[in-house]
């Protein structure tokens, strides 16, 4: 090789093994050294592979008979341009941009298969779209087409008779019958609110096999954990819907057995009383009914010496099946709730007992609601000599002290469902006096309670602050309002009743009954001029709005002096 071109000079010795010649340094190259190198290497690419082409050749002329070539090497000289140099170093590049393009044409594909996709999914979503079109249309036509066609038109009224005898009258066109409509369209067609009709039928039918399915699941777990018993019985009397022979057998089969299968019976209860459409002949069988089976489980579950995890459990699960008997009965119905309120030890018990996380003050307290709008099981509750339940349910009304309790969520939500049920109370009770003026022994009566409670809450709420936003005390500040509210609500009925319209009264009569009012809230009187200051004071606030109408009905009872010189102060 000389000079930038270079020459192979041995063709023939190169084919059968021969060495490369040693080749001289070259001196005086100007371009630095990366690119003598690059230069090199791209002449040996290309020499080599013109060597190949001519080793094919050379090969190719020897074996042919035709010419007689002697096997002697032949020499070549080869001479490198600078157009095939330049073509060698940027092969490498072409490469990488071969390589570059066929990616991007990958990538381009991919997108155009994705936008095929999308396309197709276009296309099936405007045919889903144009058949629910024609189905609307073809529905339209069907509605259209089954409005009662209208009749022909009545034929005109003749004219009167002229005068003259020789005209006669013309005759009035006789109506064309219709010919009758084909089979087909005589046929009645099923409108579209039978058609809605049927698929909510279905709906409940899904509800009902579901609810089905649940007791048919609790009740046998109650049978494996109470395999003795009448099962036969009360599983005939389940399937033949005979409600008064079920409710026997299963006031038997929940005799027996541990608190485990006592327990699963009141499960079993629930599922019974959100299953059956006739719950009433349930709480009116002959022998035993539901609420009475139900009843005798609680009242061995809370009332007896055992301190037993299933016994609680057992507890827990009675009194959710009396809630819920409770619940879906129907007003006329609800004496069969009597057996609860006779023997009222168990639910007096519960009520009693230390408010906390797993007590069922909130389930007794909402089964009394229900049992107090029957005027029956009221008159029964309110005149218990002992064991009476609206007393036990006043002691819930107490505010804690400070040094000896806690006023946690639980005392709260006890207290507004203890309000809530005195308001039931009140509504069922012949004279508000009846609930007002009942008192314990030694105690203030539920009048008083509510002073006091009423006065507590709306201290606590002026005083309450959330600067970290606990989800607690936002809960708290809630029952608090609402315990407020329900207590100034019944104090405001209780003013509105003892000095009634009073503008039209003369002063002294005024006078009178506001002091006999007063004296019916005894040592809590002072508390009223507090409680309308406390009201007022956050009057702007959306959250006392509420209050505004029962404070003003307890200045019925304020004395007006009192009242001025609280206005004038703020």
């Amino acid at each position: 090789m000389h000079g930038h071109g270079g020459s192979l000079q041995n063709h023939g010795s190169f084919s059968a093994g021969g060495a490369w010649p040693p080749q001289s340094p070259q001196v005086g190259v100007a371009a630095p050294q990366d690119n003598e190198l690059a230069n090199k290497a791209a002449e040996v690419t290309v020499l080599r592979s013109r060597l190949q082409h001519f080793e094919k050749e050379n090969t190719r002329l020897q074996n042919d008979p035709r010419l007689n070539i002697s096997s002697a090497p032949c020499c070549a000289v080869f001479f490198l341009g600078p157009e095939e140099l330049a073509c060698a170093k940027e092969a490498p590049d072409k490469k990488r941009a071969e390589r570059q393009e066929r990616q991007e044409l990958e990538r381009v594909s991919g997108e155009l298969q994705y936008a095929r996709q999308d396309l197709l999914s276009s296309e099936e979503e405007r045919k889903r779209m144009r058949l629910t079109l024609e189905t609307m249309q073809k529905e339209m036509i069907a509605l259209r087409k089954e409005q009662p066609e209208r009749g022909p038109i009545a034929p005109a009224a003749a004219p009167a008779a002229p005068t003259a005898p020789a005209v006669a009258t013309a005759a009035p066109p006789t109506p064309r019958v219709p010919a009758p409509a084909p089979a087909e369209a005589r046929r009645p067609k099923e409108p579209p609110v039978e058609r809605r009709l049927k698929h909510e039928t279905s709906f409940a039918d899904e509800s009902v096999q579901a609810k089905r399915s649940l007791l048919l699941e609790a009740l046998a777990r109650w049978e494996v954990l109470a395999p003795e018993g009448p099962w036969l019985q009360l599983r005939a009397a389940l399937a033949a819907n005979a409600a008064a022979s079920a409710a026997n057998a299963f006031a038997a089969l929940a005799q027996c057995g541990g608190w485990a299968a006592r327990s699963a019976a009141a499960q079993a209860a629930r599922a019974w009383a959100l299953e059956t459409e006739r719950l009433g002949e349930l709480c009116l069988a002959e022998r035993q009914t539901l609420p009475a089976a139900l009843c005798g489980l609680l009242q061995k579950a809370v009332l007896e010496p055992e301190e037993d995890e299933h016994c609680e459990n057992c507890a827990s699960e009675t009194m959710a099946a009396l809630c819920e008997v409770a619940a879906k009965l129907r007003p006329a119905e609800r004496p069969a709730l009597r057996p609860a309120l006779a023997a009222p030890g168990a639910l007096c018990a519960l009520l009693c007992e230390e408010v906390g996380p797993d007590s069922l003050h909130l389930p007794c307290l909402s089964f009394l609601q229900t049992c107090m709008a029957c005027p029956e099981l009221f008159a029964l509750a309110h005149q218990a000599p002992e064991e009476n339940l609206l007393l036990a349910a006043a002691e819930l009304l107490v505010v804690p002290s400070r040094d000896s309790e806690v006023d946690s969520l639980e005392r709260q939500q006890c207290r507004v469902a203890a309000l809530r049920l005195f308001v039931q109370c009140l509504a069922t009770a012949p004279s508000p006096d009846a609930i007002l003026q009942l008192r314990g022994d030694g105690c203030d009566t539920v009048l008083q309670r509510l002073v006091l409670l009423g006065h507590h809450e709306l201290m606590c709420l002026t005083l309450a602050s959330n600067p970290w936003h606990s989800f607690q005390l936002e809960a708290s500040c809630t029952l608090r309002r609402q315990a407020a509210e329900t207590s100034l609500l019944l104090l405001s009925s209780f003013a509105w009743r003892s000095v009634p319209e009073a503008p039209s009264l003369p002063p002294a009569e005024y006078q009178q009954l506001r002091l006999r009012a007063l004296a019916l809230l005894g040592r809590t009187r002072i508390l009223l001029p507090s409680i309308i200051d406390l009201v007022a004071s956050r009057a702007s606030e959306p959250e006392y709005h509420a209050l505004l109408g029962s404070a003003s009905l307890l200045r019925l009872l304020d004395d007006p002096e009192d009242s001025k010189g609280s206005v004038a102060a703020r």
